[in-house]
């Protein structure tokens, strides 16, 4: 088996561990996993500072989390250390119906208490347990980068650690249509940004298919919804080869816990609908102005709840994102991924916040209802419109289809319709003269002659 040596100068700590393994730093340790479920893993810590506590003190603390996060554990005191200084505790507990096996170890040190352990599963500890035993025999306190915390100047929305001669920027930048906020944050350890950490809450929003009428979001663009896997292929590398030619994908790495919080989200956000989200951590490779670099990045997608005849969006995130010289790359990374850490949004802001965005999405909402209202009203008058132009038409293609069939029989049969002066129409006088009169009775008199009148009695008609 190969060994690694890992080195946090952000945390200040300093371990062994096999090729493979992963290591998660934290404050004052580390966890060491041996699977990617985090099933079987070593744990070392230490607590430093004037007045230190007894290693008795220390050993119950941990037991009492212990107990708390598994009911039924069971402790056993496996006895002092040879020296006296420390103590030893092996316990066994069952956790989703696997039983679990480990060992917590006290040692008082000269300027600090060291608490080492692990735990797994009971029938894969015989082969893990030399392997954990080295791993905390190496567990090694190291004096940490100086940093200082660096906080939001605007509205004090957040706070992040930085070493204290990074070079930052960043704020609170709101949209100026909804108003919505987005933090920036940036650290640079050089002039260029060739080591430099980013953080971006600032959403990319994408169009998944049409609403009614099928219109779509005028200045979003339209894709179907993509997994992490997908978007990484159809839409990050177009975008960033743009400015490298030569990126590529070394790793997608899903992200199990993050997908998780996602799908938690989604269903207080819209619940009863089945929403789709993706989590990974993406390393990228490229080059740039004759640097070798990498890119480590988070990526999220996610879909959004969905909107009576509105179209269906969807969002893709990069919360974070960081990149060093790939020669430095190993060495810088457990400081810009010990910043990521450290960024904290602040939670009386975050609270302001979100009722802010609450209120506007009520608005929101009621402009939206109104829009569809107004479009409904809108097709519904338009519909009529286009229903009587379609009735009128009708009528008057069939008045005077009627007329043309009726000036047609008239011409055959010599016959031709007149109007009296009142309004009563006589249908059917014989055809061919220029005037017509009529009596009280009824009799039609009809002649070419301008000159001629009939005297009293009787009536012009036309």
């Amino acid at each position: 088996m190969d060994w690694e040596l890992y080195t946090d100068p952000w945390y200040g700590i300093e371990l062994e561990h096999p090729t493979g393994w992963t290591v998660r730093p934290e404050a004052g340790g580390a966890r060491v996993l041996a699977d990617e479920l985090g099933r079987s893993w070593a744990y070392g810590r230490w607590v430093a500072g004037d007045g230190l506590p007894s290693p008795e003190s220390v050993a119950k603390g941990f037991l009492a989390r212990l107990r708390s996060r598994y009911p039924t554990v069971k402790v056993f005191r496996a006895g002092d250390d040879t020296e006296g200084s420390g103590l030893t505790f092996r316990f066994e507990a069952h956790s989703a119906g696997h039983r679990t096996v480990g060992l917590v170890r006290v040692a008082a040190e000269a300027e600090f208490i060291l608490v080492v352990g692990y735990m797994g599963l009971a029938e894969e500890m015989s082969g893990l347990r030399p392997s954990f035993e080295r791993v905390l025999g190496s567990f090694r306190p190291l004096e940490p980068v100086a940093r200082t915390s660096w906080r939001e100047p605007g509205e004090g929305a957040f706070a992040i650690q930085v070493p204290l001669d990074w070079g930052t920027q960043g704020g609170v930048q709101r949209d100026p249509g909804t108003g919505f906020a987005q933090l920036v944050f940036q650290a640079s350890a050089d002039p260029n940004a060739l080591v430099c950490l980013y953080i971006s809450t600032a959403p990319q929003m994408f169009v998944n298919g049409s609403g009614i009428m099928g219109m779509g979001i005028p200045g979003l663009p339209m894709c179907p919804y993509c997994g992490v896997d997908g978007f990484v292929r159809q839409i990050l590398l177009p975008q960033l080869g743009q400015a490298h030619p030569d990126v590529r994908v070394e790793v997608v790495r899903r992200l199990p816990q993050a997908e998780l919080r996602l799908s938690q989200e989604a269903a207080q956000v819209a619940p009863g609908q089945s929403l789709r989200c993706s989590a990974a951590e993406v390393i990228l490779s490229y080059s740039e102005n004759g640097v070798a670099l990498r890119q480590v990045q988070e990526l999220r997608t996610y879909e959004g709840p969905a909107a009576m005849m509105m179209p269906r969006l969807w969002f893709a995130e990069t919360p974070w994102s960081y990149r060093a010289p790939e020669d430095e790359f190993d060495a810088t990374r457990p400081v810009l991924a010990g910043m990521v850490d450290s960024f904290e949004v602040q939670p009386g802001w975050q609270s302001r916040e979100m009722g802010m965005r609450q209120q506007q999405v009520m608005a929101s909402h009621r402009r939206t209802q109104n829009l569809q209202m107004a479009t409904f009203w809108n097709i519904s008058r338009d519909q009529d419109m286009i229903d009587s132009m379609i009735m009128g038409s009708y009528e008057r293609r069939s008045a005077a289809q009627d007329r043309v069939a009726k000036g047609w029989s008239d011409a055959t049969l010599g016959r031709r319709d007149v109007v009296t002066a009142w309004g009563d129409t006589i249908y059917g006088v014989e055809g061919g003269f220029n005037r017509y009169w009529t009596n009280a009775v009824g009799d039609v008199l009809a002649t070419d002659n301008w000159l001629f009148e009939p005297g009293l009695g009787w009536d012009e008609v036309r």
